[in-house]
């Protein structure tokens, strides 16, 4: 099973190519411009953690990842919501809530690929506050239009599949 880790940063994970812009990683490729050097369709799980909000354009990565992606592959994205106030940290160029991905799930004729969700969710950091992400999860205009904005999320999860 291959897997990659992209922009991994320091947290290389065992059993996967850990991919960054810079040392250390097992290969150094920029996420946001480089190809990907895998044949397509050969590639079982990507995860990218905390990276996108760090690039300037996501449509040239997903499309690397939908290209090396075996049918059934998964893209597991972790990012910062965009209610959170670390997700106004200088080196972010780019914001996520939760209707972020939807372009790539036949939302959009531009950008759209044959991918489904499998998973979209918010995490909490601190108290727990398991009431508004039960709403969240049930509902995603009610809580990103009214209790995201008192109660925002630190981080949103995506699993798509291909």
């Amino acid at each position: 099973m291959k897997k990659l880790n992209l922009g991994c940063g320091y947290d290389l994970k065992e059993g996967y190519i850990n991919i960054d812009i810079q040392k250390p990683c097992d290969m150094l490729l920029n996420i946001e411009r480089d190809k990907l050097p895998f044949e397509d369709n050969s590639v079982d799980y990507i995860t990218c953690e905390r990276t996108l909000a760090h690039l300037s354009d996501i449509t040239h990565f997903m499309g690397e990842c939908h290209r090396v992606l075996k049918k059934g592959g998964t893209l597991h994205l972790t990012v910062m919501y965009f209610r959170h106030p670390m997700a106004f940290n200088p080196s972010h160029k780019l914001f996520f809530n939760l209707y972020s991905f939807d372009s790539w799930c036949g939302g959009s004729r531009t950008m759209s690929y044959p991918v489904k969700y499998i998973k979209k969710s918010i995490g909490f950091i601190g108290i727990p506050k398991k009431w508004v992400k039960w709403i969240a999860d049930r509902n995603i205009w009610l809580y990103q239009n009214i209790f995201g904005i008192f109660f925002p999320a630190m981080e949103m999860e995506v699993i798509l599949e291909k």
